[in-house]
């Protein structure tokens, strides 16, 4: 089996997060070391010249030579000066053209597998999640599963006591443990998915959790990450890009119709949980109840196929306990959100006005020549862009605006209307 790994990483923080903990993480035994005796290993890190240079000299990644071979994408390749930043939508939508990067260097391996630069693999996690795809003998597409947002400094605290003594490449704790952490560390806005937390609920459920008294939590969710994809060249399924939005929240639903999943529920296989760490408050606005925000998303952000993905209990097991209470707990969740699926309907309109608000995913092309124009173009720009610069409600006027995406991402261009209609008038 040929399985890649890749990881899109810039950034002094996100750099420190990936070679400090996010990489250690998946070298512990049971993981890529394992993967590696009956695997070949390809790690693809897409990042700047820059944070190569505080990569390479990491630890973790002296010790991740060992099991195969490193590929490096360095995106000023590409004509990218400056990745974004922050949490706006450009963001995202730029890692998932980075994550397309990957799929379409995937085509001659058999598994891909996505990693996130402060995702934390427990012990034996990556081997189950890849067991997965062919569980039971019935081939999957995909592996799909719920990661826990963990406070990031918090997270980090509580993990360092499990950096293996004799080697500080290697994070090595057990899917216990794991699960621990995440409950004890839950980042803030995480804390806001518990159901019966009515007063401090979320605007945007897009999972819901309860507990299970002291023996863990129940996890429904509907935008869920795909951990590992199958490769089959012939199999648009598999090779699919992503079109706009994220992995988890937009590609899930671009293969939701088609393809067939294997959802890591046990928290005892599979468990990943990302440090996370935002400015962001999605507490209801007043008037609101918990009802209605489940139902907005349902409506628009949800596809029927993802709300499929919620019927799969996902289980974070703290304790041996009785199945009974366990049982008792996913069957009232279900109780809750199968009305409120019912009573919903979805909504193509207001879903596609959603994707549209999520940014043109960038089309990566190595083009030498105009890379080497538009480099340092694009560094002067990101000097003299006011939109950095001035107060976050400051707004351009809509031509600058234009302008500058189009030298950001010229294919935009070609998207044009006008020019498409006066292609259109010399055929």
């Amino acid at each position: 089996m040929k399985i890649l790994v890749t990881c899109a990483v810039w950034g002094k923080t996100y750099c420190e997060l990936f070679a400090n903990f996010s990489l250690p993480s998946l070298l512990a035994a049971e993981n890529i070391p394992r993967l590696a005796q009956g695997a070949t290993f390809t790690f693809h890190i897409v990042t700047t010249r820059r944070d190569r240079r505080r990569l390479e000299d990491a630890p973790a990644m002296a010790a991740l030579r060992r099991y195969g071979e490193i590929d490096w994408e360095i995106l000023e390749n590409y004509g990218v000066a400056q990745p974004p930043v922050g949490t706006n939508s450009k963001k995202y939508s730029f890692i998932s053209a980075m994550q397309n990067l990957a799929i379409e260097r995937a085509h001659d391996h058999d598994v891909i597998v996505f990693n996130y630069a402060d995702f934390m693999w427990t012990n034996s996690s990556l081997r189950h999640a890849i067991e997965l795809l062919d569980q039971g003998g019935d081939r999957k597409n995909a592996v799909l599963s719920f990661c826990m947002p963990v406070d990031r400094d918090a997270g980090m605290a509580a993990l360092e006591r499990y950096r293996a003594p004799s080697d500080s490449a290697v994070v090595d704790f057990t899917p216990r443990d794991g699960a621990r952490i995440a409950v004890e560390h839950m980042h803030r806005e995480a804390r806001r998915r518990f159901w019966d937390d009515a007063p401090n609920f979320t605007n945007f459920p897009s999972y819901v959790m309860w507990t299970v008294g002291d023996d863990g939590i129940v996890v429904r969710a509907y935008h869920q990450t795909v951990l590992a994809l199958r490769i089959e060249p012939d199999d648009p399924r598999s090779c699919r890009r992503i079109v706009c939005g994220s992995l988890d929240a937009n590609f899930t639903a671009q293969m939701a119709a088609t393809a067939s999943f294997a959802f890591a529920t046990n928290s005892d296989e599979v468990m990943v949980f990302s440090l996370f760490d935002t400015p962001l408050d999605s507490r209801l606005p007043s008037g609101m109840t918990r009802e209605v925000a489940l139902r907005n998303i349902l409506v628009g952000m949800v596809t029927p196929e993802q709300r499929h993905f919620a019927e799969h209990a996902i289980r974070l097991k703290l304790r041996d306990g009785g199945e009974a209470a366990w049982q008792r707990v996913i069957d009232a969740s279900w109780d809750i959100l199968q009305p409120l699926h019912a009573a919903t309907r979805f909504d193509q309109a207001a879903y596609e006005e959603s994707r549209r608000t999520l940014g043109v995913i960038p089309i990566l092309r190595r083009r030498p020549v105009l890379n080497r124009i538009r480099l340092p173009v694009s560094r002067i720009l990101s000097w003299l862009d006011f939109r950095s610069r001035l107060r976050p409600s400051f707004v351009v006027h809509p031509l600058l605006q234009r302008i500058f995406d189009i030298i950001e991402q010229p294919s935009l261009l070609l998207r044009s209307s006008r020019l498409r209609r006066l292609a259109r008038t010399r055929k």
